[in-house]
């Protein structure tokens, strides 16, 4: 399990240093679960990402891949 979460770590500090350092507009679609249909119009344009947006989801990308990191090192042994 700590090989599969230092990967998938990895993954997220990658693209998220990608990211930061080659930021791309573009648009997100969120269309939300089907749940809430009635609540959410999944007719809506689709949320535009700027460069500085697509930076902030680069450092968002690497604290979560931090943060699995410190799990798969530092999680109690049995």
């Amino acid at each position: 399990m700590e090989r599969l979460g230092l990967c998938l770590a990895l993954v997220f500090i990658v693209f998220g240093a990608h990211s930061i350092i080659h930021p791309t507009e573009g648009y997100l679609l969120q269309p939300g679960p089907e749940r809430y249909k009635s609540l959410v119009d999944h007719t809506s344009a689709p949320e535009h990402v700027t460069k500085g947006g697509a930076r902030i989801y680069g450092f968002i990308s690497i604290a979560v891949g931090a943060g699995l990191a410190w799990v798969a090192f530092y999680r109690p042994r049995k």
